[in-house]
């Protein structure tokens, strides 16, 4: 003899809905981790004449297509603008790279690291131009944004630690900050990256604040001095 049994006994009601709604909650869970947030990956780029070679990033954003034409334009018109000094003759050769010094959600922080050689002379002049995009806007970002410095600050700034292209600590007696700031054209950089965790590298070109083979050197703002900063320059 067949015995039937309504599905109501086999089924407690209750731990169906709860699958249910743990079911509902993953759903959202994967979906928030899938909506990611503005990412960038880059490329490079290369132009070479016969005494010159330049490398420079090209910004890829998919999610947003009109910040990455609009920063890609602007590398772009950097990077003719170095070779039109070459075209003109104002070097006798030169190189120009990159890094990308910091990247999140939001931001992108470049340094181009300028090499320009000048016949007859012992080393080349170097210089770094960093430049912090928008990549919700594609616009460039310039340092008070982040932080406002006054010229009163001189200081205070240069009291701080320099560090070498190496990131390490310049001693005391090794830099020259000292001398800078009486040189009567010291200056606080407004040339920046960002370097993570709310803080800010301000940088300087070599024989600034270091001998040459100190290379690019840096004062770096934490986040807790750049909150000091803000609240005295409001």
């Amino acid at each position: 003899m067949v015995e039937f049994v309504s599905m109501n006994d086999k089924i407690d009601w209750r731990e169906l809905e709860m699958v249910r709604y743990i079911m509902g909650l993953i759903v959202v869970i994967l979906c928030m981790l899938t909506v990611s947030p503005t990412e960038a990956y880059v490329g490079t780029g290369t132009l070479t004449d016969k005494n010159l070679k330049i490398t420079y990033p090209i910004v890829y954003i998919d999610s947003n297509i009109s910040a990455q034409d609009k920063i890609n334009s602007d590398i772009a018109n950097y990077v003719y603008s170095f070779k039109g000094e070459y075209d003109d003759g104002k070097f006798y050769s030169g190189k120009c790279g990159y890094e990308v010094k910091y990247e999140d959600e939001k931001y992108i922080s470049i340094m181009f690291i300028e090499m320009r050689y000048m016949y007859g002379a012992a080393h080349t002049w170097d210089s770094g131009k960093c430049i912090t995009y928008d990549k919700i806007t594609g616009e460039k970002i310039a340092l008070p944004y982040f932080v406002r410095i006054a010229s009163e600050d001189l200081g205070f700034i240069l009291s701080l630690p320099i560090y070498d292209w190496y990131d390490k600590v310049i001693p005391y007696t090794n830099n020259f900050a000292k001398d800078y700031q009486k040189s009567g054209h010291a200056r606080i950089s407004t040339n920046y990256y960002l370097t993570g965790n709310g803080g800010i590298a301000l940088v300087y070109s070599p024989y600034a604040l270091a001998p040459y083979s100190a290379g690019f050197t840096h004062i770096i703002l934490t986040e807790d001095i750049i909150d000091y900063l803000n609240r005295k320059n409001p």
